[in-house]
C-alpha cells in the first residue's frame, strides 16, 4: 500500500480495516443482489457510490484501529 507505514501496528489497523472494508462491499453488493431479484430494482445503483463509501470506510476504520492501537501502546 503506497500509505502504509512501516511500524506494525499499522500493518495490523491496515489488514483490519480491509476486512471491514471487504465485508462492507461482499454485504452491499449481496443486498444488492437479493432486491434487484426480488424488486427488479437495486439497492444503490451506482458502483461509483459503492467503491467511494468502501475507500471511506476504509480510512475511517484505518484511522479508528490506528488510535486504539496507539492508546493500548506502551510508552
Amino acid at each position: 500500500m503506497f500509505f502504509k507505514k512501516s511500524r506494525r501496528s499499522s500493518a495490523k489497523s491496515s489488514d483490519q480495516a480491509c476486512w471491514v472494508t471487504f465485508t462492507f462491499w461482499g454485504l452491499i453488493l449481496l443486498i444488492n443482489s437479493i432486491t434487484e431479484h426480488f424488486f427488479q430494482a437495486p439497492f444503490i445503483s451506482s458502483s461509483m457510490l459503492i467503491l467511494f463509501l468502501g475507500l471511506v470506510l476504509f480510512f475511517i476504520s484505518d484511522f479508528i484501529f490506528e488510535s486504539r492501537y496507539k492508546k493500548n501502546r506502551p510508552v
